[in-house]
């Protein structure tokens, strides 16, 4: 039929690409079938030699085949296909590693491209090993293959070879696979991922027997034949891999995507639940488990900042951003620096405790301390902290036509502000806005006068001072330090008691009576302050 219908409309099987298999056990079972039916055995011997063959002689499969790029078979040669894809990923890592020279590139490439290369063989992986692996049904996060081992691997070949490290701690591996915004770099792995894209695959089949074909919206399915759907019969008791598999680690996925772990659930998760939405409660529901299980190895000199660590601005600023604008772009020694601060892992590596070579104080070795030093910050955090201010006021300047405040252009460092020193050079925004005294029918009305914000860089407070008690003393959560960098700038920087005197006016104010009057001329103060790796402050927050 294929000849008579194909041939006039152009269509010519290519019969070294077209596969007759009759067995999955690697030996030809064609002598049973004359055995049995000699007519039938003829008949499947005859179209073997005309569709199925190889350089012009008949082949008979009896291993596997690959259909749409997924191996169909036995479960060894099923192991053996992905082994050879797992070899041309290692390969492209390698070839990445020795053919380009900027670390930023190398890692994008491989996050974005070789990592995903694997993707749609995962469900296929889960089935090969299926009957060597230790999971339980509830542990469908932590698949433990041999594929997700070497993939694994490979992953950690990559940063290791970008930040010259010989080992990765535990914390470190799950930081990599996290996405940017928890705070990882957002690496791809079988691990996590394996066994709910072979659940979500069956679900999608079985949804498909019970309920039809999907054709288009308004459009009644289109029911399939039951010489089809009975193989799928008895799904409960049915022994074939794929059903113990799914069998296994549904329930849990399901009640994950349903809330409901009874017998029901199971069966809205197959007919009624959307896929896309089991895809996005799975993947949230993966980030979670991978970071409670960060959180666990994460070592002692981490833990205070934990918010910091999660809060994802520095993987997102690393990875995320289009690197066709160049300020996106960074240098191999600043790319590694903020890698290894990312992954929370040791900048510099010492069997003694380090010290500080300038406040000569306790030194931690992720790096924590460099934005803590008095003697450091004195030379960075005023480049930093405008840094961030001019980000900040061109950030403004964009979001201000949506806000629906103010016509006015957002001001920087202004002076003059405080009524009763107005020719004095305090500044007490780095940026601000006017508002109008009489709102424009487009805008939304507001008793103050200008809103302004305050730019403070704090610390992480990794190394507590002598004055607290050294290495003995606990750290500062990050929060407490960006709270107190906050109330800070309400004060202006000093405590109520301490007074500051205008040179040019000779007027003494305390920090808060430099705030009190701005508020009483209905000018609002806002304080940013910001952690080294880019935690805003509740304040800033609320704002947002």
């Amino acid at each position: 039929r294929f000849k008579d219908l194909g041939i006039p409309l152009g269509a010519v099987m290519n019969t070294d690409k077209t596969r007759i298999m009759t067995t999955t056990s690697g030996t030809s079972n064609l002598n049973a079938h004359l055995q049995q039916d000699r007519s039938t055995g003829q008949d499947l011997i005859e179209a073997i030699s005309l569709y199925s063959t190889k350089n012009s002689e008949m082949y008979e499969e009896t291993n596997g085949l690959r259909i749409l790029g997924s191996p169909i078979g036995s479960p060894q040669f099923q192991q053996e296909f992905i082994s050879e894809y797992l070899q041309k990923i290692e390969t492209d890592a390698n070839n990445l590693l020795q053919g380009l020279e900027n670390d930023q590139t190398i890692i994008q490439l491989y996050r974005q491209c070789t990592s995903q290369r694997l993707n749609h063989l995962f469900p296929s992986d889960v089935y090969a090993h299926a009957q060597t692996s230790m999971c339980t049904g509830q542990v469908w996060d932590n698949w433990d293959s041999d594929t997700a081992k070497t993939f694994d691997n490979i992953n950690a070949h990559i940063i290791k070879s970008i930040t010259n490290k010989e080992t990765l701690d535990v914390h470190s591996r799950l930081l990599i696979n996290m996405s940017t915004k928890m705070g990882g770099i957002g690496i791809n792995t079988p691990r996590n991922k394996a066994i709910p894209a072979s659940i979500l695959a069956t679900k999608g089949t079985l949804n498909t027997i019970y309920n039809g074909v999907y054709l288009a919206p308004h459009r009644k399915r289109f029911i399939l034949p039951n010489a089809i759907t009975s193989l799928y019969a008895n799904r409960d008791d049915n022994t074939s891999t794929t059903f113990q598999i799914f069998n296994k680690y549904a329930p849990a996925i399901a009640q994950i995507c349903t809330g409901d772990g009874t017998p029901t659930g199971l069966s809205t998760f197959i007919n009624n639940t959307p896929l896309q939405k089991c895809h996005d409660i799975i993947n949230n529901e993966t980030s979670s488990c991978l970071q409670q299980r960060m959180f666990e190895y994460l070592p002692n000199d981490s833990k205070h900042n934990i918010a910091e660590i999660t809060d994802g601005k520095l993987g997102q600023g690393l990875l995320d951003l289009p690197r066709s604008e160049e300020g996106n772009r960074q240098d191999n020694r600043l790319f590694r620096f903020n890698l290894l601060r990312c992954l929370r892992m040791d900048i510099w590596e010492s069997t003694t405790p380090l010290k500080c070579p300038f406040c000569k104080q306790d030194f931690d070795s992720k790096g924590d301390h460099l934005y803590q030093c008095s003697h450091l910050s004195k030379k960075t955090k005023t480049r930093m902290h405008n840094k961030w201010r001019d980000m900040w006021h061109n950030e403004m300047q964009s979001l201000i036509p949506f806000i629906q405040l103010t016509d006015t252009k957002i001001e920087k460092e202004a002076k003059g502000l405080i009524r009763s020193i107005k020719k004095s050079k305090v500044r007490p925004f780095d940026t601000h806005f006017n508002l109008p005294i009489i709102s424009n029918e487009g805008h939304f009305r507001c008793k103050l006068s200008k809103i302004g914000f305050d730019i403070i860089t704090c610390n992480s407070d990794t190394c507590p001072s002598p004055s607290r008690g050294g290495s003995n003393a606990k750290s500062n959560n990050i929060i407490a330090s960006l709270l107190s960098a906050e109330k800070g700038k309400f004060q202006r920087g000093r405590g109520s008691n301490t007074s500051r005197t205008d040179s040019s006016s000779q007027i003494t104010l305390t920090g808060e009576q430099i705030t009190g009057e701005l508020l009483s001329d209905n000018m609002q103060l806002i304080p940013f302050a910001i952690s080294p790796l880019g935690l805003f402050g509740p304040t800033i927050n609320y704002f947002l």
